[in-house]
């Protein structure tokens, strides 16, 4: 039985993402307490329990008769207070000690008409929860996809992110190729009726390296985002995602994504980022903003880039994979700050093809030249229409060196994807 108990709850804690997983079993008489733990040094688990402990006692009560010629001992149940103590401290822990989250969602609200249920959680981020949703066999429509996916806001203050990934995969689809559209991102599938979930087609696979390939599909999805005027600004592995269906990998998460106005620049805004794999422009500001007030960042159409070549080099190259790794579990911000910087900075002298390819880079910068202009940028909640990307008179007197242009960009994405080839091959 106990065994069991503990293989069930390992089972839990393997679909519901978490560290640790407690329990207790009971016969109402007796109870005890199980705990079960990942090691974080392999994907080994570590189970624990506690003595058999007892819910009740017996007292003992004499009772005499009533001339007093006779006595008899009885027994009286009891509550073992030290048990109980034991217990009500079980049931009352703080959320956080069982590592559980309230979801998101009033009871009135339509989660498709109750033709789904919440079956496994896939992952948890800053902002919300992954689920995975599955068909319910007595209530659904042959129309139906046989899963989604629902990603459940934490906390109301993150709502913008939401409103956020909406307008970005409207401004995606609106440029380029549509076909190119749903290779590289996750659509949307259903309008929002509230600003707390957002529903997906299927379930994409998380994955622990890149192949050559598979980097090139990565710089692929970035020459499209740059097209189209959009910084991600939060590209790290857990946001790349594989595609069984079409073995291509797909760019997920666009919360905290902006698009870049006229001038070449994402605008002023305050700075989100991930700091092992950022720019050194940008791990250089980061530093500063520790030290003085200066939340704000001008972020640079080359910004994904740069953090996706950072993520090819740390998945291609051991060494600098156990630099990241043992740079991530710094405890102090700056240090950890400090230390990406320097990493980049060492690879960048050390690595000629690294090095080659930020030359490519800033030939990238100094050709790039939007196709639709954009007179504001998208870090607002306002609903994109048509005439944000309208082409003015300037523009088109200017299609001929435009094109030029756009073409010269294309070749310099294909010549970093041949980089990466030399970089594959050391």
């Amino acid at each position: 039985m106990i065994e069991e108990i503990l293989q069930y709850l390992t089972i839990i804690l393997i679909l519901q993402h978490r560290e640790k997983i407690y329990g207790f079993l009971s016969n109402y008489t007796h109870i005890k307490f199980f705990y079960v733990t990942k090691k974080s040094d392999s994907d080994s688990y570590e189970f624990c329990q506690s003595q058999e402990l007892e819910m009740f006692t017996y007292l003992s009560e004499t009772l005499s008769s009533i001339d007093m010629s006779t006595t008899e001992n009885t027994r009286k149940l009891g509550v073992n207070e030290d048990t109980w103590k034991i217990i009500t401290n079980f049931l009352t822990m703080d959320t956080d000690f069982y590592q559980y989250k309230r979801l998101n969602i009033d009871p009135n609200d339509d989660l498709l008409g109750d033709r789904y249920t919440i079956t496994q959680k896939l992952g948890s981020g800053v902002s919300s929860i992954v689920y995975f949703l599955k068909q319910n066999e007595d209530n659904h429509s042959v129309e139906d996809s046989p899963c989604h996916v629902m990603k459940i806001l934490k906390q109301s203050e993150y709502s913008k992110c939401f409103r956020k990934e909406v307008i970005i995969a409207k401004r995606l689809k609106r440029f380029n190729d549509l076909n190119k559209f749903h290779l590289f991102f996750q659509d949307i599938i259903h309008p929002m009726s509230s600003d707390k979930y957002l529903f997906y087609e299927k379930e994409l696979q998380c994955i622990e390296s890149l192949s050559l390939i598979q980097s090139k599909q990565l710089i692929d999805i970035v020459h499209y985002l740059y097209d189209c005027g959009v910084i991600h600004r939060d590209i790290h592995p857990r946001n790349l995602m594989l595609d069984r269906d079409s073995n291509h990998i797909k760019l997920i998460d666009f919360g905290f994504a902006i698009a870049v106005n006229i001038n070449n620049k994402g605008g002023s805004i305050h700075i989100i980022g991930p700091l092992s794999y950022a720019s050194e422009p940008f791990l250089d500001y980061y530093s500063k903003v520790l030290t003085r007030w200066m939340p704000y960042y001008f972020y640079e159409l080359e910004f994904d880039l740069i953090c996706v070549l950072n993520i090819i080099m740390s998945m291609a190259n051991a060494d600098i994979k156990r630099s990241i790794d043992a740079i991530r579990i710094l405890q102090d911000v700056k240090e950890r700050v400090l230390k990406s910087s320097q990493l980049w900075k060492d690879t960048k002298r050390t690595n000629k093809h690294y090095s080659n390819l930020f030359a490519l880079i800033k030939k990238l910068k100094d050709a790039w030249y939007p196709f639709y202009r954009l007179e504001k940028t998208d870090d607002s909640d306002d609903e994109i229409d048509d005439s944000d990307y309208k082409i003015d008179d300037t523009d088109q007197e200017l299609i001929p060196d435009i094109s030029k242009m756009q073409a010269d960009q294309s070749a310099i994405f294909d010549a970093i994807k041949c980089e990466l080839e030399k970089l594959f091959d050391m």
